[in-house]
């Protein structure tokens, strides 16, 4: 299953493991979304996702928040 790919490869990376990132899926189309901390993150986060078997597109709808 496609979500549980990039889920798994979101958990593979120490910067994106603890961080909320949720994934939907559906015919090769990934949508991220959650909170950041860094646009480096979520720039990451799309690059692990569109570098997966798989993964036709990738829409990264994640947002960053500064952490206090």
């Amino acid at each position: 299953m496609l979500i549980v790919r990039v889920k798994l490869g979101l958990l593979a990376d120490p910067a994106l493991q603890a961080l909320p990132i949720g994934v939907n899926a559906s015919n090769g189309v990934v949508t991220l979304y959650g909170t950041v901390d860094t646009p480096e993150n979520r720039d990451k986060a799309a690059q692990v996702a569109s570098g997966l078997e798989g993964v036709k597109t990738v829409q990264n709808e994640i947002a960053v928040t500064k952490r206090s």
